[in-house]
């Protein structure tokens, strides 16, 4: 059975296939089973995610395309000493670009992967780094960081919504 939903907030009709009874008991249990706080918590979520989101491709859009030699000039990173950049693995590209921020919010940390980019990182003093090529740095895993938890929190409140 096909059924037409008119969602308010968009102003469209949609058509699902589903039965008309689950239709409608999930909408009545999602849309309008949670509480007010929680609709306004999944906005702010889902806008922290899409912000974190472009600011994550912007920045290593930048990153790559334009600064990338720069930055590993200046930070110098070992595992450059073998192969250039481009020829390792995207994986191992995207790892040493995690040091290199690792090593820039966590300075002195001794402890776990922050730990590990400190040591192979030590020739550096992240302060004498110019500031142009530490934001693309910042933006890609800072967005990729925040992005997670936002969504992470955008789901916690999906499914406590919905579970009432």
């Amino acid at each position: 059975m096909v059924a037409s939903v008119w969602l308010p907030l968009s102003g469209h009709h949609y058509s699902l296939l589903m039965p008309q009874s689950q239709l409608h008991s999930f909408f009545l249990l999602f849309w309008f089973g949670m509480s007010h706080y929680i609709s306004i918590a999944l906005v702010l979520s889902f806008s922290v995610f899409t912000t974190c989101a472009f600011i994550f491709f912007i920045s290593g859009a930048y990153l790559l395309l334009f600064k990338i030699n720069d930055v590993n000039k200046a930070f110098k990173h070992p595992y450059l000493n073998e192969q250039p950049f481009n020829q390792h693995p995207l994986a191992l590209r995207m790892t040493i670009l995690l040091d290199y921020f690792l090593h820039m919010v966590f300075p002195h940390s001794k402890r776990w992967l922050a730990g590990q980019a400190n040591v192979i990182l030590a020739h550096v003093d992240c302060k004498k780094i110019a500031w142009n090529l530490k934001w693309p740095l910042a933006g890609l895993w800072a967005g990729c960081f925040i992005g997670i938890l936002a969504i992470l929190v955008l789901w916690i409140l999906i499914l406590s919504g919905a579970a009432k």
